[in-house]
Parts: structure tokens; sequence; C-alpha cells
């Protein structure tokens, strides 16, 4: 990433993109008063989804990018005992286990 102006530089899927661009435009046809772009209607989205959703939806975003094999390694090679581990495995598989029955 890289920092612009005081901002930073994100990385978007065309898909996003062109959404993007499809809202700009849509917004720019109701007159010239309309002073926008993509950047700025991007910032503002992810302010106004930040202030309303974040909270609420953190744990789902959090879960998108969950690794259980690094969150796994890292409980082992942290671990100052068995019982530590034993303790942190078991809290783990319950916790995949509610997830499962939620899911079904």
């Amino acid at each position: 990433m890289k920092t612009v102006l005081g901002g930073k530089r994100i990385a978007l899927s065309n898909a996003a993109l062109e959404l993007l661009e499809a809202e700009v435009k849509r917004i720019k046809e109701k007159g010239p008063h309309f002073k926008l772009n993509e950047s700025k209607l991007a910032s503002a989205i992810i302010e106004l989804f930040s202030s309303k959703y974040l909270n609420k939806e953190c744990g789902e975003i959090e879960a998108r990018f969950f690794d259980k094999k690094t969150y796994l390694r890292t409980l082992i090679e942290e671990s100052r005992s068995e019982d530590e581990l034993s303790n942190s495995l078991n809290e783990f598989i319950q916790k995949t286990k509610v997830k499962k029955e939620r899911q079904s």
C-alpha cells in the first residue's frame, strides 16, 4: 500500500471498481452540484459502514481472514505446558462445534 496525500491507496477487485464507477456515474447524472469521484465515494462508503455496521459484523469479517493452521501452530508454539495446550485445543474445538451447529 502506498501513502498518497495523507491517505493510502488500496487495491480493489475489478468488480468493486465497476460498482464504484457505476455509482459515481449515477450520482453525477443528478446534476453538476455533485462533486465526487470513485475515491471519495469509497471513503464515504467505508466511513458509513464502519460507523453503522463494523462492530456488529466484526466477527464475520474476521472469520473470512482466520487461518486455522496458523492459529493452531501458534497455540502449540506458545503453550507453556501440556495442560495449557490441551485446554486451548479443547476450547478451539468447542467453538468450532458450536459454529458448525449454527450453520446446520
